[in-house]
């Protein structure tokens, strides 16, 4: 009994009146939000999902404009048939064994309380997986900052590359990448990560602020239902980074952010199945799920990012 006792009370000296209850109710996981989804191209999904493990993808040909003086010969072009190949070569797995005794005399669920978090775990790294993946396809001249010389922002100071920046200057430097590439304004998107959105709200607070932008903003990771900067603003905990961090200041220490246009990468899944068969060898039932999926980069003038840390 957790109680305290007098000294010298004797009655009912082993605390057994007073039952341990279990809660019926176990304490969840917080649960980050998974975003690839929203600023991914999924287009090509039914195509693998149906046919097979790989997706030619045709591009459009480059034709050559030149000059033309009346009377003279014309140079024929010859058009080239590239591709692009979106190739299902990425898989995760779960699985966990539920006992016969355990299932009889547990309170809860355990089943279906693992198999739910198992679900968002795959989620999860399906998110974690296609940033990282990012983070090496991106063109170096389209990034923001080095890995050797991370870009510095905070609330305040004057854009310089090299030299302490704000986060709108760097919202804004991403956007004119983009502008430069004639990436279409429409479907545009940006993902950066919960220090980046801190000092972006000191920056710009009215921009972003939930008493000036609409109620009910969703739940799918976006920041704000306006635009910022021509962006789709998402927050997430998935994006890659070295060290402790971009709120560190030690060059050692940097994150990434991503802005691009939902053509860039495309994802698509093939095999998401969750599945329960006994255990040879004991009374329980074993439960094992497989996410199979692929990412490819379609547009790399479509992809823009800023490794960065703390301008403090």
């Amino acid at each position: 009994m957790a109680f305290q006792t007098a000294a010298g009370y004797g009655n009912l000296p082993n605390g057994y009146f007073s039952p341990v209850i279990y809660s019926k109710k176990a304490q969840l996981q917080f649960r980050k939000v998974s975003v690839i989804q929203a600023v991914t191209n999924t287009e090509y999904y039914g195509e693998i999902k149906d046919f097979g493990d790989t997706v030619n993808v045709i591009k459009e040909p480059t034709i050559v404009i030149a000059d033309y003086a009346r009377g003279q010969n014309l140079d024929i072009q010859e058009l080239q048939d590239d591709q692009l190949q979106l190739t299902v070569d990425q898989g995760k797995y779960y699985a966990f064994a539920v006992d016969d005794i355990e299932r009889k005399h547990a309170h809860l669920n355990w089943e279906a309380m693992a198999a739910d978090q198992a679900g968002y775990r795959l989620k999860d790294g399906f998110d974690s997986n296609v940033f990282t993946y990012m983070s090496g396809q991106v063109a170096s001249a389209r990034t923001l900052g080095t890995t050797g010389t991370p870009l510095k922002i905070n609330h305040e100071g004057t854009y310089t590359l090299g030299t302490e920046v704000t986060p709108t200057q760097t919202l804004n430097h991403l956007a004119r990448l983009l502008d430069a590439q004639n990436v279409p304004y429409e479907n545009r998107w940006a993902v950066v990560d919960p220090f980046f959105l801190q000092l972006l709200r000191d920056d710009a607070s009215k921009l972003i602020d939930g008493d000036y932008t609409e109620k009910g903003l969703l739940n799918n990771g976006m920041v704000t239902s306006k635009m910022v900067h021509g962006f789709k603003l998402y927050m997430s905990n998935n994006l890659p980074y070295v060290g402790t961090g971009p709120s560190a200041t030690s060059g050692t220490n940097y994150g990434y952010i991503f802005a691009g246009h939902i053509s860039a990468v495309a994802t698509a899944e093939q095999i998401k199945t969750s599945e329960k068969i006994r255990a040879e060898r004991t009374f329980a039932d074993i439960v094992r799920g497989l996410h199979i999926f692929g990412r490819k980069l379609l547009r790399t003038e479509s992809l823009c990012a800023a490794i960065y840390n703390n301008g403090t």
